[in-house]
């Protein structure tokens, strides 16, 4: 399997929605099945045609030919923080890197956008393993959050200190 790490485009939003339907449905047990389908709801294609617009953010898609096998969505914060909105792999891609390999893509990108730290949820135990078996420390978790689901919250310094241009537009110049 050749697979390829793009930018997605807003024409690639019908498979992101798809994958993320089926993700929800299929991973989340917590979820089902009002969860899931508030989820679909609110991250809709309205919803991640927002995400794009902003130069600030960015979806990245894994594709096995035409195929979207996997996706991460990165929504940046001020002071050089950016948080990993979505990551889903397709259940049939799994266990082949792709997870990592789209974590490594967003962290390359997310150093070049002159971001140090990156956060993120999960609801599920498991991907905190798998967060953590990549450089991701747990904080915790909160308790009853969205939903009412169990949130737990990870955190990666990209790098120990903050880019200069973080504060460029905070500073005010001195005659």
């Amino acid at each position: 399997m050749k697979s390829v790490i793009k930018k997605l485009t807003v024409k690639d939003l019908p498979k992101v929605i798809l994958l993320l339907s089926a993700a929800l449905h299929e991973d989340f047990p917590e979820y089902q099945p009002r969860i899931a389908n508030a989820y679909i709801q609110i991250f809709n294609k309205k919803y991640f045609r927002t995400v794009l617009k902003k130069k600030t953010n960015i979806l990245f898609g894994v594709f096995d030919q035409k195929k979207l096998t996997g996706f991460i969505g990165l929504v940046g914060n001020v002071g050089g923080v950016v948080f990993v909105d979505w990551l889903v792999v397709d259940k049939d891609y799994r266990k082949k890197g792709i997870g990592t390999a789209l974590l490594q893509k967003a962290e390359t990108w997310a150093i070049n956008h002159k971001h140090h730290h990156e956060y993120l949820y999960t609801e599920n135990m498991r991907y905190v393993h798998f967060y953590e078996g990549r450089g991701f420390k747990f904080v915790g978790i909160q308790k009853k959050s969205w939903f009412g689901a169990d949130e737990y919250l990870m955190y990666k310094i990209l790098r120990n200190v903050p880019f200069k241009e973080v504060f460029t537009k905070y500073e005010k110049k001195t005659l």
